[in-house]
């Protein structure tokens, strides 16, 4: 038990040290880090040498300075490239964008965060430019709330119910029973808004969930802009425009590969990037039928 525990230690001061390196796009000495996450020099110098091993971390030696390795690039691009998503959604995107001239997002689900994907950006110099891979809070955007409203009641309930929201404006909902009568409202509609909610004062946004041909989340897009540009009365005419949208993407998505009830000597469907729709059986839960 006491080795889980060191291991478990260990593992977490590795990732404050990738945190505290990610933070700075131009290097950090390890100096700077020592003093940054407060980690004796020893112990960071042996983290850093394996992180570096590792090819997590990189050192350049004419500045003695870290920065991500390009191990962590690869990572990234294996996380956010979920190609039957973004490649369904990407030309609805590109319409939404064309359509509102503002930013249009793809967002997932990763526990009570919403993770930016993807997005395509408005010709406007005054925009919404949330990078990729930015985590929002679950209950304060668009995304978040539609997803929140598409789930299944138990699942979205174990959510709500280890929430702990705080306000990142005046305008943010953090009394639960109120986000309980908003989900109410974008179930019935259909898409939800984020009304100057998250990130600053002055930021609207409006998204839809995706769900597939058979009725399952998958993930939520969205357009934010400026609130000037986004009036409320615009907000409930887009609104409707998002919904139809992720219908296009959700019919265009293949289902997804559900593991199926067995015995300990029944043969196990596996999933490989090469794999290909029906090389094996897959159960479908919306027709309760072994396909």
């Amino acid at each position: 038990m006491s080795n889980t525990g060191e291991g478990t230690a260990s593992l977490e001061k590795a990732i404050d040290v990738l945190n505290a390196i990610s933070e700075c796009p131009d290097g950090i000495s390890q100096a700077e880090l020592a003093e940054r996450i407060a980690l004796p020099r020893t112990t960071l110098y042996r983290i850093l040498a394996t992180l570096t091993a590792r090819g997590l971390v990189r050192r350049d030696p004419a500045h003695r300075m870290y920065c991500l390795g390009f191990r962590c690039v690869e990572m990234a691009r294996q996380a956010y490239s979920m190609p039957d998503l973004v490649s369904a959604a990407s030309n609805e995107l590109r319409a939404l964008r064309d359509l509102t001239g503002e930013t249009s997002y793809i967002g997932t689900l990763e526990g009570i965060d919403v993770v930016s994907l993807e997005r395509f950006d408005s010709p406007h110099s005054l925009r919404s430019k949330t990078s990729h891979g930015h985590r929002k809070p679950i209950y304060a955007t668009s995304q978040g709330k539609t997803i929140l409203a598409a789930l299944p009641g138990a699942e979205r309930n174990e959510i709500i119910a280890v929430l702990r929201p705080k306000a990142h404006t005046d305008l943010t909902i953090t009394d639960r029973h109120r986000l309980m009568a908003e989900l109410r409202v974008v179930a019935s509609r259909g898409y939800a808004i984020d009304d100057e909610e998250n990130v600053v004062v002055g930021t609207r946004c409006v998204g839809a969930a995706i769900l597939d041909a058979q009725g399952l989340v998958r993930d939520a897009i969205s357009v934010a802009g400026p609130a000037y540009r986004l009036t409320h009365n615009r907000l409930e005419l887009l609104g409707p425009e998002i919904a139809s949208a992720v219908k296009h993407i959700g019919m265009t998505l293949p289902p997804l590969r559900v593991a199926i009830e067995k015995g300990d000597d029944e043969a196990v469907p596996t999933s490989a990037p090469a794999a290909l729709y029906g090389a094996h059986p897959v159960w479908c839960r919306h027709r309760q039928v072994l396909v």
